[in-house]
């Protein structure tokens, strides 16, 4: 059985970067191996010290990662490991998110309805009497509406993972499925609020791509998905013109939802509990998924602001 002991490197050791993390290299000296092999020899080398990919250091409270392990055989049944240890850029295999935002300003038409108070259109017909026409102009009050191009912020959220060949064939979705899973889909509503996390409702995030590709025959696949946030919901509205003044009804009010279908012709007789009229948002996303459920298992309530 191959027995382990740490020797001291010649040269550096140990550096600290400009980010505040260190790179520290280890070196560990092997003896007893039994492979017939020169690869089988190295092989058990990096097996006797007990490190892996996924082993980690704890530096001044900073996790630095396995980067490489180097194997010197330095004569039968002996080698040298030299141990790389600094912090991951990419995805370890089979660990957690890494994720990344960034913010994008679009110009995009938004309907607003006036306040009854400043813009209203009334016209009384001949044939009213001032106290008929108060008596309808309770019931027929309009507000213009207006379509302004304003500045809309849309933030990105970009995660990357990697995952083994051998944990993606245990899941019950295979990475390589992940695009046609989950790509024009929103977020279902999450409502678990624990860690201070606010709820959210359903449709803010909408998965926009997703890219699935393997860098060492198919050992492994990394993913890159990206989600875009918008607190309107992603579905477009449709606001009905009243045929006869040429304006949006100014009592139409758009409820949070990301599917709302409305009586499109407006009725002569005002009915409190009659549904809003005059809009529809017909849904042009898929149905919403939970996206922090396994497989995917990445988690939105990082990245929603109310």
């Amino acid at each position: 059985m191959a027995t382990t002991k740490s020797i001291f490197p010649e040269g550096s050791s140990l550096a600290l970067f400009d980010d505040g993390t260190y790179g520290v290299v280890e070196v560990i000296y092997v003896d007893g191996m039994t492979a017939a092999t020169e690869l089988g020899q190295k092989e058990e080398a990096i097996a006797a010290t007990g490190y892996t990919l996924a082993s980690l250091l704890d530096v001044d409270d900073i996790l630095l990662s396995v980067l490489r392990m180097d194997v010197k055989l330095l004569a039968k049944a002996r080698a040298a490991v030299t141990v790389t240890w600094g912090v991951n850029d990419t995805p370890q295999f089979d660990g957690a998110w890494l994720t990344e935002t960034y913010s994008s300003t679009i110009r995009e038409p938004r309907g607003i309805d006036v306040n009854q108070d400043q813009i209203k259109v009334q016209y009384q017909p001949s044939s009213y009497s001032d106290a008929q026409w108060d008596e309808d102009w309770n019931q027929r009050r309009y507000n213009r509406g207006v379509t302004v191009p304003g500045f809309v912020n849309r933030p990105h959220i970009i995660g990357r993972r990697q995952v083994s060949a051998e944990e993606a064939n245990k899941m019950s979705v295979h990475p390589q499925l992940w695009p046609a899973t989950y790509v024009n889909h929103v977020n279902a509503a999450d409502t678990d609020t624990s860690g201070g996390f606010p709820a959210i409702p359903a449709g803010p995030f909408l998965c926009s791509s997703m890219r699935v590709y393997s860098r060492n025959r198919e050992n492994s696949y990394i993913i890159e998905a990206e989600w875009i946030l918008d607190p309107l919901g992603h579905d477009p509205i449709i606001l009905f013109m009243d045929p006869t003044l040429g304006v949006v009804p100014g009592d139409i009010t758009i409820p949070a939802g990301m599917k709302l279908a409305w009586p499109t012709k407006r009725t002569m007789t005002v009915n409190p509990t009659d549904q809003p009229y005059g809009a529809s948002r017909p849904q042009v996303v898929k149905d919403p998924v939970n996206f922090r459920a396994a497989p995917l298992s990445f988690d939105l309530r990082l990245y929603y602001a109310v």
